[in-house]
């Protein structure tokens, strides 16, 4: 159902198969302009196209060669839309999107979930615009995961970051944690130099 719904997008990898003729099989990156380069047929766009759409342009292409083509095409590597998750979460980092959109709650699963040091409830969906600035709203994780309010639920796009912040506690942790660590290593060299005087 993902794939279905997938549009394809420069850096995706796809892979097609014709029955009976190897020879237009294969597997193709769509480049930078939403094209791939077809052996024997030349540049095919295919950007914006599901994969059953891209099935059928690819059909209709080949019925110029071949009698009636058996063709069936794969989306092999999601590489074209990306989603960010940041802050307070097992593995923070860029992810890669299976479908054109992606539910917060399965963007947070791919990121490990929340840490103990999160603030769930004041976590925020940055989503960029076209103007060059960012659009924010608040989302309370900690309902969406924890009471199962579907509400929170919502969709993130393709570019889009969510920020899971740190509890201020955990932010005070991280401040002083390396200042008693600093005191601790210090007072261990001393007392160790003090042993040392004969």
């Amino acid at each position: 159902t993902e794939a279905v719904k997938y549009t394809l997008g420069s850096d995706d990898v796809i892979f097609i198969e014709v029955r009976n003729h190897p020879e237009f099989t294969g597997q193709y990156i769509v480049n930078s302009e939403g094209k791939i380069e077809y052996k024997y047929v030349g540049d095919v766009i295919v950007s914006g196209l599901n994969k059953v759409q891209a099935k059928e342009r690819i059909t209709q292409i080949l019925s110029e060669y071949i009698i009636k083509p058996d063709v069936d095409v794969q989306i092999v590597q999601y590489l074209s839309k990306v989603f960010y998750v940041v802050g307070e979460v097992g593995r923070p980092g860029k992810f890669y999107m299976k479908g054109d959109t992606i539910e917060v709650r399965e963007a947070l699963v791919q990121a490990g979930l929340p840490t103990y040091a999160a603030a769930m409830r004041r976590c925020r969906l940055i989503t960029p615009n076209k103007g060059g600035k960012n659009n924010y709203s608040d989302v309370n994780v900690y309902s969406l995961l924890y009471e199962g309010d579907l509400s929170r639920n919502v969709e993130m796009k393709p570019g889009d970051v969510l920020y899971v912040p740190a509890t201020a506690i955990a932010k005070l942790i991280q401040v002083i944690s390396p200042v008693t660590n600093t005191v601790s290593q210090t007072a261990r060299t001393a007392v160790t130099g003090a042993a040392l005087v004969p």
